[in-house]
């Protein structure tokens, strides 16, 4: 009870269980359905609700009435198992919370200097001292950075814009609480993300499932492939898979195998370049790589 009052709704145990049983019940793969953004909808559109009462019930009163986020501290969602992203993450950082994750925070205190070097490297000079600052110089280090630029991404797009963020908000930053305006921001950039990619990548999916089909000549399986493609535009008619569309891709793909050799594809106007310098003999004949037509040996 302590936890639902504190936490709210999304701290209770196995409160992420429900909702991926409601997912998996009620959405499919071709209509994917998120349960708790629906819940939120429903509440503000046809209870009227307002956006902080649904706010003290997901996240807990302590994260409304302070304005920094709480409930992901204490939450009994996961029972212990793991906890929940603060931003969409991917690449080295979804690497870097999995493994921290498993196995607590010591690799994160080793890895963190080594990642920072590399945030140095790739020109993102005051990301990889803050990163391997210890925690309380970070955390200051973080709320300096939001009073002056803001939220930003890593590729520079702001999330949170400085006047955003009020004083109490960089206190509790200074403090290694995150401001709850932008959890919630990154819990709203999550959800439109995650959907975005299981979107793109089931329609990716169907459409290399048809490309197979008939390079493998296979009939039957290009009906199949033909048919999810139909179930799938009655559900996105604003992104339909259309003939003209998989005809697209089908010499998208033929071209790409034409630029493939040996299975690496490079760019058509370094392949040969790197071939030559790269590559002595040709792995299969031992004859050196032939050059591409209108080519100087």
């Amino acid at each position: 009870m302590m936890t639902g009052i504190l936490g709210g709704v999304s701290s209770l145990p196995l409160a992420w269980l429900v909702e991926y049983a409601l997912n998996v019940a009620l959405g499919d793969e071709d209509d994917p359905y998120d349960a708790g953004n629906e819940f939120k909808t429903w509440l503000v559109q046809d209870e009227g609700w307002s956006p902080a009462q649904v706010n003290a019930l997901m996240n807990g009163g302590w994260d409304q009435m302070t304005g920094g986020t709480m409930s992901s501290r204490i939450s009994l969602s996961y029972l212990g198992l793991a906890r929940e992203m603060y931003a969409p993450m991917e690449g080295r950082d979804l690497q870097h919370h999995i493994l921290e994750e498993v196995a607590g925070p010591v690799p994160s205190i080793l890895l963190s200097p080594i990642l920072g070097m590399q945030d140095i490297k790739e020109g993102r000079t005051d990301r990889g001292i803050e990163r391997m600052l210890p925690k309380f110089a970070r955390d200051m280090m973080r709320a300096v950075r939001y009073s002056q630029e803001g939220a930003v991404t890593y590729s520079g797009e702001p999330i949170l814009m400085p006047e955003e963020f009020t004083n109490k908000d960089i206190f509790l930053q200074s403090l290694g609480l995150t401001p709850n305006r932008l959890t919630l921001r990154y819990e709203q950039n999550r959800e439109l993300k995650n959907m975005n990619q299981r979107l793109v990548d089931r329609r990716t999916l169907l459409m290399n499932q048809y490309w197979m089909a008939i390079q493998n000549g296979d009939e039957p399986a290009r009906k199949e492939a033909w048919a999810a493609a139909t179930r799938w535009n009655a559900a996105n008619p604003q992104w339909p898979i259309g003939i003209d569309e998989l005809t697209q891709s089908a010499r998208s793909r033929a071209r790409m195998s034409q630029q493939t050799y040996g299975g690496v594809a490079l760019n058509p106007r370094l392949d040969f370049q790197l071939r030559r310098d790269m590559t002595w003999l040709d792995v299969e004949t031992g004859e050196p790589f032939p050059k591409p037509p209108g080519v100087e040996q």
